[in-house]
């Protein structure tokens, strides 16, 4: 299989967004005859228009000498959040074109007058560019649902959820001794659709209840962000650690016994976050919604924590309380570990995307 994946953005590994697209890249390079991809190639700055001009140009002309002059012999080209993709050239070329579809992106933008005339414009060329491709990959079915009976979108899809690099490996336990209170944790962005305001009064409540921590680990640099941690700082035996690096976040969720991964029903799709298997990878028990699509099926098919409804927190923090919490030891991580491992790493991802491809050309 031959592909080639054009992304509309700028690839930041300390966004969900650029760290999973980097592992993507990776294991498609690894499982393809032959792969090629390419990506904005300036940073978002202070000049974020003129920027953001600059790099949908060059990403156009880079996609034209790919499709039109390298020469290149593609059987299908990725696009994902790349507006000005020539779609018809790579028709033209009879190259099957797949957009790959995470959020519904106008939901996301501000409320005031102007960016409610931008979500317009941007809706009408999102739309007209899924279904102008041959294939559509979702990565929550939820997604999926939402296009086709809201936006009209049919087109052969399949349904595909992030991943998480694991391995077998024995590592030293990082883990609290038994004798120590209950660590609970939730590192990674903050923004409005995580819904951390919800663990509120369940973190209040099990303060309460248990010998316990809990940690906020994170920040996006957004009001939302901050008055989320202001109110954190005045539960009992809660810390908040205002900090976005990835050894940090790592190592606390290193030191969790239980990770807690909430979800607001502000979107129409919750999506399938990264740190639900940053947290499955260091063999982490999940504290997740129940019955949502990309968080309750992931951990129910491991078997790697509790769920529960945020949305009624009296219930959740009985049921989290009468779940018999124990503290993380290396034979629990070494289980979870092992049972995502061909379940739900990249490489399983992207090996079952080439399957997709090549059932979809067969059928053409």
């Amino acid at each position: 299989m031959k592909i080639y994946y054009s992304l509309g953005f700028y690839i930041d590994p300390k966004t969900g967004r650029g760290s999973g697209s980097a592992n993507k890249i990776k294991c498609l390079s690894n499982l393809c005859d032959e792969f090629h991809w390419s990506s904005y190639h300036l940073r978002r700055d202070k000049r974020y228009f003129s920027t953001k001009a600059l790099n949908m140009f060059l990403q156009l002309l880079r996609d034209i000498y790919v499709l039109l002059v390298s020469g290149r012999r593609i059987d299908v080209v990725i696009i994902r959040d790349n507006m000005l993709f020539p779609i018809w050239l790579a028709h033209l070329r009879r190259i099957m074109v797949c957009s790959e579809v995470h959020a519904v992106p106008w939901e996301e933008i501000g409320k005031s007058g102007m960016k409610r005339a931008f979500a317009a414009l941007y809706r009408r060329r999102y739309i007209a560019i899924l279904k102008a491709s041959d294939l559509l990959i979702f990565n929550n079915s939820l997604l999926a649902n939402y296009y086709q009976s809201a936006e009209q979108v049919n087109r052969p899809h399949y349904v595909s959820y992030n991943g998480g690099t694991f391995s077998a490996r024995s590592r030293p336990w990082r883990g609290t001794h038994a004798s120590q209170h209950l660590k609970f944790v939730y590192a990674g962005n903050i923004y409005p659709w995580h819904g951390l305001e919800l663990l509120l009064p369940i973190v209040s409540t099990l303060s309460e209840k248990l010998d316990m921590a809990f940690f906020l680990v994170g920040d996006t640099g957004t009001s939302y962000a901050s008055e989320v941690q202001d109110k954190f700082r005045d539960i009992k035996m809660c810390t908040v650690v205002k900090e976005s690096s990835k050894d940090v976040i790592t190592d606390y969720i290193r030191k969790a016994d239980y990770c807690f991964l909430p979800t607001t029903d502000t979107r129409s799709s919750p999506g399938n976050p990264i740190k639900l298997f940053d947290y499955l990878a260091e063999g982490k028990r999940v504290i997740t919604q129940k019955q949502c699509p990309g968080y309750s099926d992931i951990i129910e098919s491991v078997e790697a924590g509790i769920l529960v409804n945020f949305h009624q927190p009296e219930e959740a923090a009985r049921e989290i309380l009468a779940s018999n919490l124990s503290h993380s030891t290396p034979q629990i991580e070494q289980k979870i570990m092992e049972a995502c491992k061909n379940r739900h790493s990249w490489e399983r991802r992207m090996i079952d995307w080439i399957d997709f491809f090549k059932n979809q050309r067969a059928r053409a």
